[in-house]
């Protein structure tokens, strides 16, 4: 049928009949094979700069950048520098502060920054059968090595605990993930709102370690000011309204709202103007002031829900189901 050799740049006229404009894909959010057509192909348009949206201190955000960067040379350098060979090729960042600081925004804008993807493994993937556990983290870990993307596990908390003689099932689920980190060639980022739970056979594993505060009057100016001008750049909110906002930004930096709720409530805000006009871009800051206060209303609300509950549950009491591994 005229199939191209290894000489050919282009199969011949026979050969292209015959041929269909369609390619497989996978789809690292989806964790599926799909296919695509050749059509639709074009070249990812990363964003260079995108980290310096990110409120996280120059230094932290450099070294951050640098650490993943150094590892990816060295990678193609094939240069090492370890006692054993197969150990000590691996990148572990762990991230750690209350929700909605930005931790999982870090690792995303990050992987953004040097171009390379961005692999989630959740504890779902960890957790729902320990049986093949040893099989999901030898295929998350391989893939993420051979097509040179950067691993998540988001709320690591469950496999970062400390082990305990009470608990024998998530020992051995920690002992096997601590197994398969050895030999990781890869870059892994972790977070955790639970740093003091950590068990530490992991700190001599971690190489380094950035700790995101809780978010204090400045910085949640920063977030306001920031995510609003994305709202102008999309046309969500005219250079008008958000000037106005703007005059009334100290007020807005006087809600105790973390990063992930200062977006809900933008959103929420978007809605109710939608809501208003039937029309997109009407945004005004009294929308956002109501979107603020229900969001601080919600917020009193589960404050008040956790004082009655009483001490805080281990992160793995919804998944005991036996003590057996």
């Amino acid at each position: 049928m005229g199939l191209p050799t290894h000489r050919q740049q282009h199969p011949d006229r026979r050969t292209s009949h015959v041929l269909l404009p369609i390619v497989g894909f996978f789809s690292q959010s989806t964790q599926d094979f799909v296919l695509g057509t050749l059509d639709n192909l074009q070249e990812i348009g990363w964003e260079a700069e995108v980290m310096d949206r990110l409120v996280l201190d120059v230094e932290e955000k450099r070294m951050l950048q640098g650490l993943v960067e150094q590892h990816h040379t060295r990678d193609k350098t094939g240069h090492r520098g370890d006692l054993f060979k197969g150990k000590g090729e691996e990148l572990i960042i762990l991230l750690h502060g209350p929700p909605g600081v930005g931790k999982t925004l870090t690792a995303e804008m990050l992987a953004e920054t040097v171009q390379r993807s961005l692999m989630a493994l959740s504890v779902g993937d960890i957790i729902q059968n320990e049986y093949e556990l040893d099989k999901t983290l030898k295929r998350f870990f391989s893939e993420a090595t051979d097509w040179d993307a950067i691993l998540l596990l988001d709320e690591a908390d469950v496999v970062l605990e400390a082990r305990s003689l009470e608990d024998v099932r998530r020992n051995g689920i920690v002992s096997v993930f601590l197994r398969h980190l050895e030999y990781f060639k890869g870059v892994l980022i972790l977070t955790t709102n639970r740093l003091s739970t950590m068990d530490v056979a992991f700190q001599s594993r971690i190489q380094i370690c950035v700790e995101f505060k809780e978010l204090d009057k400045q910085n949640r100016m920063q977030i306001w000011l920031k995510l609003l001008e994305l709202k102008n750049s999309a046309k969500t909110i005219s250079a008008e309204h958000l000037r106005e906002v703007k005059r009334n930004i100290k007020t807005l930096a006087k809600y105790n709202l973390n990063g992930r709720q200062i977006r809900n409530v933008l959103n929420v805000a978007d809605g109710y103007a939608f809501n208003e006009f039937r029309e997109a871009g009407k945004m005004e800051y009294r929308h956002i002031r109501n979107a603020a206060n229900a969001a601080r209303e919600f917020q009193r609300s589960m404050e008040n829900a956790k004082s009655k509950t009483g001490a805080e549950q281990s992160v793995w009491a919804p998944y005991r189901g036996g003590d057996d591994f």
